[in-house]
């Protein structure tokens, strides 16, 4: 509600209470971050895992951190951990992965987005940033193949339908792509993207 002054006092109470609460610790840092307090929000996530051990959500949040500060071998080793923590985190997967496509590593972003939907074989976004990301390098039928999936595990989502919209309207059917465009609208008529695009193919 923008109390941020009861919001840290709160959290503080919290981690008094119970100094091995890993949600306080980690809700109170990303609290700082989002107010852009980069230090602070180290020092909490770091006491953290001083008072609770290793946890997947505050090697992540560190791990993008380092990254953000373009410090990547010190993110690929929390990436490391946080997945070593739970190999069924398709969130620490899929953001190493998007670092290592970041840095044009795509052979190694490759596995480990094959590891994000291994780990979460329903999970929209793992099959959308894929599936994007080889139609980016020119794969064009991986891209599709791999949306495709994604669409078929997720039938209600307008946004995988939308991605492989445009993929067939940059590089095969105008005529398809104006198709999958529709069924997109009409999955989600509020999705604004969606009749961005319908508007451009026609």
């Amino acid at each position: 509600m923008g109390n941020l002054r009861r919001a840290r006092e709160l959290f503080d109470a919290a981690t008094v209470a119970d100094k091995k609460h890993i949600a306080a610790w980690h809700g109170w840092a990303v609290l700082e971050l989002k107010q852009g307090n980069i230090k602070k929000a180290r020092n909490l996530l770091g006491k953290g895992l001083k008072f609770c051990g290793g946890n997947e959500y505050v090697y992540q949040t560190l791990a993008l951190l380092e990254a953000k500060a373009k410090r990547y071998e010190r993110a690929r080793y929390l990436f490391k951990q946080a997945t070593r923590c739970n190999r069924k985190s398709c969130a620490s997967w899929l953001a190493w992965a998007q670092l290592e496509a970041q840095l044009e590593n795509n052979r190694t972003a490759r596995q480990l987005f094959e590891k994000a939907v291994q780990a979460s074989p329903k999970n929209r976004f793992a099959w959308h940033v894929w599936g994007v990301f080889e139609a980016n390098l020119g794969n064009i039928d991986q891209g599709r193949k791999l949306l495709t999936i994604g669409h078929m595990v997720n039938p209600r989502d307008p946004v995988l339908l939308q991605s492989l919209g445009l993929i067939e309207y940059k590089n095969s059917s105008a005529n398809l792509a104006r198709v999958l465009f529709r069924r997109a609208s009409q999955l989600d008529p509020r999705h604004q993207p969606v009749w961005i695009v319908r508007s451009f193919s026609f």
